[in-house]
């Protein structure tokens, strides 16, 4: 069972207090309720980091994709690239700020959640204005100028006071003040973390005051919660990161899970694999399991458990990240290892709209591993067999041999791998009237690999269609089609390339005198004994192949009964066919036969959901939201795989009959899933906010009497819309 509980209390003003008074009165109780206090949670988070020669952003990132810091700098004020090592094991985050800035002008200060970062103040006593005569010449002084920042709610600490166009700057302390030394003229940028960025140009005046505003579009942000439910940001009762359309379009991305890297604090990325359309391995606060699955849950437009990268990035509207158990709970034990929420594009209202975008990237093998020159491994070679008493090898006999065999040589690092090139073209159609509108997109992927014969191609088409069939009845509708071309992109079959590029033999050409592959060293035995295999005959000759085909359809009903109260009927289906054909070529060991084998599974889950919400604002304070819903949720899968050993010639995957051996295999599997949920939203002015859910599960996957309760509650309070704190 999954419970959560957020508590909060709410603090009436007995006295008027000055406004100094209330925040220390605040933050002191808050402290003693163990919920919020700045020590508590840098005290309590702690990492181990081995890092060598990376930069500062490197190190920056880590902390972020462990943690839910975030690291608040001026844009230009930290050199992000500066090579550092470090190493820590269970260390506070005050310990690695130590070591990274140590010998520099940078200072820290670790304020909540966030990490502020600045230049030393130069000096902390006013130097006046004003002009001296030198040698016949008049020269001016610069001004310190000092000054308060704040919001609605008074003094901000942590504030970014930046000269722009330089790296200059400081942050303002505890009590909102800063010092900056800067000329007349200088402008001066102010820039904090949900509120919009003020400039100032420095005057006659010393003290120059700024009250930063907040940022409307972070605040009125809407957060999708899960089952076509979305509230505003400031409004959350749950941990939930948000990655929006601006950040995605920012950078060029093949898959979808580089969107958030980087960009979700506590979701932590690692590439499984160099392969071409490799994915990521994704973590949401760690791993929950040691033997389990560990991935999270990806809902794409209200269909549950689809594959992450069998969506176009292109296409992508928003992504939620639901972390915590408040937010989870609604999807039950499948949410045990976070939610991850995609929002495709929609339609909009007025001119049609044609849009074309395409990028091509480079990317070239780095960090080539240092071997042993041809020369160097032939007088290796030689020394090990005379240490043995076996004297020369028969092929480094003579200084003829040798000099004709380093002349042949062969860098097989160079052979193996290549500058790859990405190409994506991306084409979409929006537009619509007032009862109907639609987004169609069409997506082209070739993406070669750093490996010679290594490839992947995908082709992806999507429709989203809304339409208003009356006042009362709306309809909305996605279809997603996409194929996928994987060749030789096996994790291990680029394992063997690895091994190969380094472990044949320099002196050994690719081709033998006849024109064909030497497929084994001609330094057998010795010091070549356990790598036979010529990589650049197992890259052109093998063919590992894979082709993925999917359909991925969802249908919603959506009946007004009343002003406040909907109904709803949706229903979704996920197909998947993938296909693999793989061939290994004779010579790939040492007597080892031709070996082909094909394979398929055909997976299809198919879900339906009735939907019953309500929605109401009384008195213009108090908004009320409540959901019931009723799920059922399927899947079945079937396989099948045949193998062939043992070929007179290299025919492929295609001819398995005429192999000595032949084996063959089948599978099948099938689950089932029902659901009762419901959901409780309750929140008074933006001020207190309630949210609670239960979910009942019976499903085929469970043991004993297959059923399971998944229920949460949560409280949160929006201090800062209280009138108290803000007079």
């Amino acid at each position: 069972m999954i419970n959560n509980l957020n508590l909060s209390v709410k603090l009436t003003p007995i006295l008027k207090l000055s406004l100094k008074m209330k925040l220390t009165f605040i933050l002191v109780f808050l402290s003693f309720l163990n919920i919020g206090a700045t020590s508590i949670y840098s005290q309590n988070t702690k990492f181990t980091l081995d890092l060598k020669d990376v930069t500062v952003e490197e190190v920056f990132n880590q902390i972020k994709n462990n943690s839910e810091f975030k690291i608040l700098h001026a844009t230009d004020e930290i050199d992000l690239q500066r090579l550092v090592s470090i190493s820590v094991k269970q260390q506070r985050v005050e310990m690695i700020l130590k070591q990274l800035f140590s010998s520099t002008h940078i200072t820290y200060k670790v304020v909540d959640k966030q990490i502020v970062l600045s230049l030393q103040k130069e000096s902390s006593i006013p130097i006046v204005s004003k002009k001296v005569e030198m040698d016949g010449q008049i020269m001016a002084v610069q001004n310190t100028v000092t000054g308060t920042v704040s919001d609605a709610n008074g003094p901000l600490p942590g504030v970014n006071v930046v000269i722009q166009g330089t790296t200059t700057g400081t942050t303002t302390d505890f009590d909102g003040k800063y010092s900056l030394v800067a000329d007349k003229g200088n402008i001066l940028v102010f820039s904090f973390i949900g509120m919009a960025t003020q400039t100032v140009t420095v005057g006659d005046s010393n003290t120059i005051d700024v009250v930063l505003v907040e940022n409307a579009d972070s605040l009125e942000e809407v957060v999708i919660i899960g089952y076509g439910k979305s509230v505003k940001k400031s409004d959350l009762t749950g941990a939930v990161s948000v990655v929006g359309v601006k950040d995605i379009e920012k950078t060029p991305l093949l898959n979808v899970d580089q969107a958030l890297q980087g960009r979700a604090s506590g979701v932590n990325l690692t590439q499984a694999s160099g392969a071409p359309g490799a994915g990521y391995k994704i973590r949401v606060r760690g791993s929950n399991s040691i033997t389990g699955n560990n991935d999270p849950l990806v809902v794409v437009d209200g269909l549950i458990d689809v594959g992450m990268n069998s969506v176009n990035p292109s296409d992508i509207q928003s992504i939620s990240v639901l972390k915590d158990a408040s937010s989870t709970a609604i999807y039950g034990n499948r949410g045990a290892n976070g939610v991850i929420i995609i929002t495709t594009k929609k339609g909009s209202e007025g001119k049609s709209t044609v849009e074309f975008g395409s990028y091509i990237s480079f990317s070239n093998p780095t960090n080539k591993i240092d071997l042993l020159s041809p020369a160097e491994f032939i007088q290796f070679a030689n020394t090990k067999n005379e240490g043995a008493g076996e004297g020369l090898i028969t092929e480094f006999d003579t200084q003829e041999k040798i000099d004709n065999l380093i002349a042949n040589s062969v860098d097989y690092q160079d052979e193996l791998y290549r500058n790859a090139v990405a190409q994506n073209y991306q084409l979409s159609f929006r537009g619509g009237s007032e009862k109907m509108s639609y987004f169609v997109s069409g997506n082209y992927l070739d993406q070669e690999g750093l490996a010679i014969n290594s490839n992947f191609k995908r082709y992806a088409l999507r429709a989203n269609i809304n339409a208003d069939i009356s006042d009362k009845l709306s309809v909305v509708t996605s279809v997603n089609l996409q194929r996928t071309n994987g060749m030789n992109n096996n994790p291990r079959f680029g394992e063997k390339l690895g091994i190969g590029a380094v472990g044949f033999d320099p002196v050994t050409p690719i081709l033998d005198a006849n024109g064909k592959y030497n497929n084994i060293t001609n330094v057998l035995g010795g010091v070549q004994s356990s790598v036979i295999i010529n990589p650049v005959f197992l890259a052109k000759e093998s063919r590992f192949e894979s082709v993925g085909d999917r359909v991925q359809a969802n249908l919603s009903l959506n009946y007004k009964l009343a002003k406040s109260l909907d109904f709803n009927v949706s229903g979704g289906v996920n197909n998947g066919k993938f296909l693999r054909n793989d061939f290994s070529p004779a010579g790939s060991g040492i007597g080892s036969p031709i070996r082909a084998a094909q394979g398929s599974v055909n997976r299809t889950r198919w879900q339906y959901a009735f939907k019953l919400a309500y929605d109401n604002t009384f008195n213009e304070k108090h908004n009320l939201s409540l959901t019931a819903i009723a799920e059922n949720r399927g899947e079945q899968q079937r396989g099948f795989n045949a193998t062939g050993v043992g070929f007179f010639t290299n025919l492929g995957a295609y001819n398995l009959g005429v192999a000595d051996t032949q084996t063959i295999g089948s599978s099948f599997s099938t689950r089932q899933l029902r659901s009762v949920i419901g959901r409780a939203i309750y929140n008074y002015d933006s001020r207190y906010l309630v949210t609670a859910s239960v979910r009942h599960d019976q499903t085929s996957v469970f043991p004993k009497n297959q059923k399971a309760v998944f229920s949460s509650f949560a409280l949160g309070w929006n201090i800062n819309n209280e009138a108290f704190f803000n007079s």
